[in-house]
């Protein structure tokens, strides 16, 4: 049983720094998060979400996109995307999209640095 632990604690910590997971690449900062969903999502869900009125009201995609960036990018499991939020005292994975999605609002509003002051001081 404690090999097992071992094996399970070796696997997580790998997990902290892996470019890749799964084959899926993991974002190691906010500002990658963007340039990667750039890349993953289409020309008309990227305009979709352009053209929500509110940043807040990127909450309609917590149970699907959200729910893949949880799961796919090691919010819950482990990753270095995971650690990155971690050491900024965002622990929860739910917050952690929350974050990623409406700041990936601004972003494509042109507002390209505001995660930057995000960066700088999350708590607030």
């Amino acid at each position: 049983k404690q090999e097992e632990l071992n094996q399970e604690h070796e696997k997580f910590k790998k997990r902290l720094t892996a470019e890749k997971i799964n084959d899926i690449y993991i974002p190691k900062d906010l500002g990658e998060c963007f340039t990667e969903l750039d890349r993953l999502l289409k020309e008309v869900d990227r305009k979709e979400m352009q053209s929500l009125p509110k940043r807040e009201d990127m909450i309609k995609y917590h149970m699907g996109l959200g729910m893949w960036l949880r799961n796919n990018w090691g919010l819950w499991g482990g990753s270095r995307l995971q650690k990155y939020f971690t050491e900024k005292g965002i622990n929860h994975p739910d917050e952690m999209s929350g974050i990623i999605l409406e700041f990936y609002h601004d972003w494509l509003n042109g507002k390209k640095e505001t995660w930057k002051n995000w960066e700088k001081n999350p708590t607030q």
